[in-house]
């Protein structure tokens, strides 16, 4: 079965195997399989295995979050968008 997410815990949580896109185009980046026994319990995610699993797949895709990122400003994509930082609150955009 395929099953397609956005959300890191829950892909660990269900899957045998979690697959990174890359942004565009959209190719496989990466393969990880998910060694953790089963029955999966709640419990099993604040454990180091789990955490450890997070966190690589939060580096790959901010890896692709970088690059697509870089792409928008090099090509213009960006054009417009302005920030403040004022005394109302951290970041505004406008």
């Amino acid at each position: 079965m395929l099953f397609i997410t956005h959300d890191i815990e829950e892909a660990i949580f269900l899957s045998d195997k979690v697959y990174v896109m890359t942004a565009r185009p959209g190719k496989i980046k990466a393969e990880l399989k998910i060694p953790l026994p089963r029955p999966r319990t709640p419990d099993m995610t604040s454990s180091k295995e789990f955490l450890d699993i997070r966190h690589e797949l939060q580096t790959l895709i901010r890896e692709e979050s970088i690059k697509s990122m870089g792409s928008e400003i090099s090509s213009g994509g960006l054009e417009g968008l302005s920030m403040e930082l004022g005394p109302e609150g951290p970041l505004h955009t406008t």
